[in-house]
């Protein structure tokens, strides 16, 4: 037998077998090793074997050797060395139920301090009201003819001199300040404050969650809200002394009164919202309860848990105060029709239209006592000047502190996206990465938008129907958790695939 060739197709190749490396086996003393061949002895697996100096075996490596641990002389002599960071990983983000929607929270956060229309003030709600149209014009001129009578219309404060009467206890006016939108009082418990307030605070928070969605903001929520108050300008809402000590028929004139008021108020607020394209789940009680003709019912539940001479909707029943405001509503209607040929309410939407907000102010319903004095206090000068505001409040409502506040809401908002959707770790990765993680963070704010507007108008079409019992209370709490759930599902089926496309394409 020969050994076959090497290298022919389809054929064994044989090689002679290594030769063996020489041995100590047969000689007792050991091998001289060469300088260079002395040191650390490692096994298969890369682990510390035995130490070898010289031609002694020293035993397991349990510690270096003290050498090695200490500078020698020649350490000078070498360069500066640093080791190099290895550049932050984007870490994967959430996709839970709520993270998708925390992540639109942020978002929108960001877009609101990036527009300016986190917060109001009255040279935004002026210029708001400028574009309202005839109604805009009437609350305009009322506002500065309130104002030329000493009326404040003003920022809400935590120290407000109306928080400080309503609510004296520090956790009390804490738990007020975050549920009150607004108020307007000519006199609150026997104290002149001639004050229409707006909270800033509490309206920033619900559009940053979504109680405003699509084009609706902050700033026109406030200007609806401003709108509403200005609207009670009509006599009605004042301190009445010892309102519950009067007599049943009185309280009822009082609460017929407070109906009308309200009434008022809430259509002028939806036409104001209307015209500067506001979307607001409150609103949108508001015209269910209009196409249901129940607004009055609303009234009578929400604002009779109010105290102060709202207690007087005790005297009558809710039936009777639905039936007074629709009668309120048809009167009216009626009146715009002739005055504007336009219908004062579209059934079909709810949408409020052009009407005169002064219309009926004169009919008080019966009298109560103590008008006379009421009617002589409202009529009276300002009693008191308006606190000066400190230096830092006085700063801020500046040219340059105005600047300030909205360049440190937009640092604020830049961080809270980062934090949320990881921009530091996606931008440290790649540019690339930072923006498709952006894009992400997008999907999830349009599917928490898209989610929100489609929950409420389901939830209004159904409490609207004849054949289906939803209360108007479910609206909001319906269009919050649409707006969580399309938040998840726009993250879990498009979010993901589209950072990694369009983290690919750039790359």
């Amino acid at each position: 037998m020969g050994i076959e060739p090497i290298g022919l197709p389809f054929s064994r190749t044989y090689l002679p077998p290594p030769e063996k490396p020489p041995t100590n086996e047969n000689s007792n003393a050991p091998a001289v090793l060469k300088p260079w061949q002395q040191g650390y002895r490692f096994d298969l697996n890369g682990n510390d074997g035995n130490i070898i100096v010289g031609n002694v075996l020293l035993g397991e490596n349990n510690a270096a050797p003290a050498m090695f641990g200490k500078p020698t002389a020649a350490d000078r002599h070498l360069p500066a060395t640093s080791v190099e960071e290895r550049p932050p990983q984007a870490q994967p983000l959430s996709q839970g139920l709520v993270d998708p929607a925390l992540r639109a929270f942020t978002a929108r956060f960001a877009y609101l301090a990036a527009t300016d229309s986190l917060t109001a003030n009255n040279g935004k709600i002026t210029d708001l009201l400028k574009k309202s149209g005839p109604v805009g014009e009437q609350l305009l001129a009322k506002m500065a003819d309130m104002e030329q009578s000493g009326w404040k219309i003003r920022p809400l404060s935590f120290n407000d001199r109306y928080m400080q009467l309503e609510k004296p206890n520090f956790f009390s006016r804490l738990a007020k300040m975050g549920t009150l939108s607004g108020y307007h009082y000519d006199y609150f418990k026997g104290e002149q404050l001639r004050t229409v307030a707006y909270n800033n605070v509490t309206n920033a928070l619900g559009g940053v969650m979504g109680s405003n969605y699509g084009a609706g903001t902050p700033l026109k929520r406030i200007t609806g809200i401003v709108s509403h108050e200005l609207a009670h300008h009509d006599g009605t809402l004042a301190d009445i002394k010892n309102a519950a000590n009067l007599p049943r028929a009185e309280q009822q004139t009082l609460a017929k009164r407070l109906l009308a008021t309200e009434t008022r108020a809430v259509l002028t607020q939806l036409h104001i919202s209307d015209k500067i394209g506001d979307r607001h789940i409150t609103d949108d009680v508001f015209k269910a309860a209009l196409r249901k003709r129940d607004l009055g019912g609303l009234i009578y539940d929400a604002w009779g848990k109010s105290g102060s001479t709202y207690a007087s909707f005790g005297s009558l029943d809710r039936k009777y105060a639905n039936t007074f405001v629709n009668e309120f509503i048809d009167d009216l209607s009626a009146k715009t029709q002739g005055k504007f040929a336009t219908p004062l309410i579209d059934m079909k939407t709810g949408k409020v239209g052009v009407f005169d907000i002064n219309e009926g102010i004169g009919n008080r319903f019966g009298a109560v006592t103590g008008d006379d004095e009421l009617m002589r206090r409202m009529q009276s000068p300002t009693l008191e000047k308006g606190v000066p505001a400190g230096r830092f409040a006085g700063f801020f409502e500046s040219k340059t502190g105005r600047a300030v506040s909205h360049g440190m809401k937009g640092v604020a908002a830049i961080g809270l996206i980062s934090t949320a959707a990881d921009l530091k770790g996606a931008y440290g990765e790649s540019f690339a990465k930072g923006n498709s993680r952006l894009a992400r963070v997008g999907v999830d704010w349009a599917g928490f938008e898209a989610g929100t507007a489609l929950g409420s108008k389901f939830a209004t079409a159904l409490t609207v129907a004849s054949k289906v019992r939803v209360p108007m209370a479910a609206i909001p709490l319906v269009a919050i958790a649409a707006g969580i759930g399309g938040s998840y599902l726009a993250d879990k089926y498009m979010g993901e695939s589209v950072e990694n496309y369009l983290s690919r394409k750039v790359e």
